[in-house]
């Protein structure tokens, strides 16, 4: 009989123990027009509510030893201010939402799978303490400042804007980024895409500073159908799939321009870019320091410089002003030349007009070639060795 209520009272004793290790509940509403701190000891769970247009400050630190989390909901929805100072924990089914007030993070959000963060007023997260991972999902329809680490999705709605400008303030994606708003990484911040990340705007994204991709395996893992510029450093490969974009500065891996976009290249792309159906537009400041394929269609307008192989096929027409390093090969397809080619042009079949005051360089021709000349010519052969471009080829001169 001892031994049983000895048994009964460690029971009760583990019980006691898992109740008091056990986060406690809480529901805050504060409906005032004033300011209020609020603070909890210890973990807690529950929801959280700023109604009016006061100010609340949480902070989940209180107690003797100034260490506690909060897991659960927050609401911001009277155009108030709410300010983060704790450890809060987004967990499934609960949710952050800042409809139409401001909200401070000073403090650590984390927001697991299956929770939601929901911006569509003034989320500030630009302090040195803040701190937010989403795993979950995270819509912003509102503004948005400082840098955020998402292993989730990220929607970045129309009226959406996202910024992030210090140092400090960086943004790290793992996950998935829809943007049909603007997206601005300022000179003196970064953007890093990891292996999984994908980025794909429709509506504007604009780097003053670094992007970084950590993507090798050859696909494209920025998508914009929206308006691109680059004024940094953009390492990372990059698609216009029919809209604008224009580098300023450097971009240092590959880039496809296509399905009738328009790239405006003022600045050095460093690897192969594919023209595919689309405008290319390299002006006199710009450098191509690799292989450019015109195909499709497409149009490239050079005036700048160009230090690798040009292709030029299938229907498509290159225009140009400025100075090729290597042969231009053109299949089918016309060429425009004012400038100067310096290792010349092999054209199988297609028409290559050569300008006053231009030089083509070597000409080899086959399949139908016609050449328009007005300017200079060097050594003209057919593909067989013949000179003056065989039978089957035309000079006008």
């Amino acid at each position: 009989m001892k031994k049983r209520k000895i048994l009964i009272a460690v029971l009760l004793l583990c019980i006691s123990f898992q109740v008091s290790m056990a986060a406690s509940s809480i529901d805050k509403e504060y409906n005032g027009t004033g300011a209020e701190t609020y603070t909890t000891s210890g973990d807690v769970e529950g929801t959280i509510k700023n109604l009016n247009t006061g100010d609340l400050t949480y902070d989940s630190n209180g107690g003797v030893a100034k260490k506690g989390k909060f897991k659960g909901s927050i609401f911001n929805s009277g155009g108030g201010k709410f300010t983060n100072k704790g450890n809060v924990t987004v967990g499934e089914n609960d949710k952050i939402e800042n409809s139409n007030g401001e909200f401070a993070n000073e403090g650590k959000i984390t927001v697991e799978e299956n929770g939601s963060l929901i911006n569509e007023g003034t989320f500030d997260n630009t302090s040195s303490s803040a701190s937010l991972e989403n795993s979950g999902d995270f819509t912003n329809a509102g503004t948005f400042n400082g840098g955020f680490t998402n292993k989730g999705t990220l929607k970045n709605k129309k009226n959406g804007k996202i910024t992030i400008t210090g140092r400090e303030q960086n943004i790290t994606n793992e996950g998935n980024i829809d943007s049909e708003g603007e997206i601005e990484i300022g000179k003196d911040a970064a953007f890093t895409n990891k292996t999984k990340g994908q980025v794909s705007s429709s509506g504007t994204f604009t780097n003053k500073g670094t992007y970084k991709s950590e993507n090798d395996d050859g696909n494209y893992d920025f998508s914009n159908s929206g308006t691109f510029l680059n004024e940094g450093t953009f390492d990372g490969n990059f698609s216009n799939d029919g809209g604008n974009a224009t580098n300023k500065k450097d971009m240092k891996k590959k880039v496809e321009n296509k399905n009738g976009g328009n790239f405006t290249n003022e600045g050095t792309v460093e690897k192969e870019v594919t023209n595919d159906n689309a405008t290319f537009n390299n002006e006199k400041n710009g450098t191509l320091k690799s292989d450019f394929t015109n195909q499709n269609g497409a149009v490239f307008n050079n005036e700048g410089k160009i230090e690798k192989k040009v292709t030029n096929k299938s229907g498509s027409t290159f225009n140009n002003k400025g100075k090729i390093y290597q042969q231009v090969e053109n299949e089918n397809a016309t060429v425009n030349n004012e400038g100067q080619f310096t290792n010349g042009i092999k054209s199988k079949g297609g028409v290559v007009n050569n300008s006053k005051d231009a030089s083509l360089g070597s000409t080899e021709l086959s399949d139908g070639a016609t050449v328009n000349n007005s300017g200079s010519m060097g050594k003209i052969t057919a593909n067989n060795g013949e000179e003056g471009g065989g039978l089957d080829s035309t000079v006008n001169n």
